[in-house]
């Protein structure tokens, strides 16, 4: 029987951890959720994990090459050409049965400078500690945790201390995870706005919980 999504996360996380590695699965970017990252300092990877070894997974896999240090596709029983596209990218590639086999092993990547300003993109912005523990690699649909969930459930506790605070006023009281106030302000107004955000309502510029 060939191992679900979530057995192939489970052994890849045992694999990366035997190696040294600090490892966080589920992890949101606002620019795709890799199914484990793992830091071991100063170098950083992703492990996308899927039960079928094709184009799919090798396009998951692809966006992080450059973002981190070492990508590789965790999967049940990987061949054919999609080896040599993985190899053409310097994926690596896990072959995960009853145990993990390497079966190509992935080539160090120079993180890039991606932003405008000439900054380098940092995967490290994005992890926390209730990663390691929140949801299994793998794990389909919802629930996972994210920086956006902690940001929102942050700003419901500000308004619940000062109901009708002004956004400005709100955002500044907080730690969120955008990279500045004024990015927080824009993102959060048009999410609720979009009823995205639940709970909370803008009425005259201020904010108030729903009842």
């Amino acid at each position: 029987m060939k191992p679900s999504e979530q057995e192939i996360g489970a052994k890849a996380v045992a694999w990366l951890q035997d190696r040294g590695w600090d490892v966080y699965q589920e992890v949101e970017t606002g620019n795709g959720r890799p199914d484990i990252v793992g830091v071991r300092e100063p170098a950083t990877c992703i492990i996308e994990c899927k039960v079928a070894f094709g184009i799919s997974v090798i396009e998951q896999a692809a966006r992080w090459v450059h973002r981190v240090s070492f990508v590789w596709i965790a999967s049940g029983v990987p061949s054919g050409f999609g080896l040599k596209i993985c190899g053409m990218f310097g994926i690596g590639v896990l072959g995960i049965e009853e145990n993990v086999h390497e079966i190509k092993h992935p080539e160090f990547q120079h993180v890039i400078n991606i932003y405008s300003k000439g900054q380098k993109y940092d995967i490290r912005r994005y992890l926390n500690q209730k990663q390691k523990t929140c949801l299994p690699a793998g794990s389909c649909g919802g629930g996972y945790y994210t920086e956006f969930k902690e940001t929102v459930e942050q700003l419901k506790t500000a308004i619940r201390n000062t109901p009708g605070i002004k956004m400005m006023d709100a955002i500044k009281e907080i730690k969120h995870h955008y990279r500045t106030d004024s990015t927080a302000r824009v993102n959060i107004y048009q999410r609720i706005r979009q009823h995205i955000v639940k709970g909370i309502r803008i009425e005259n510029g201020k904010l108030y919980l729903e009842e």
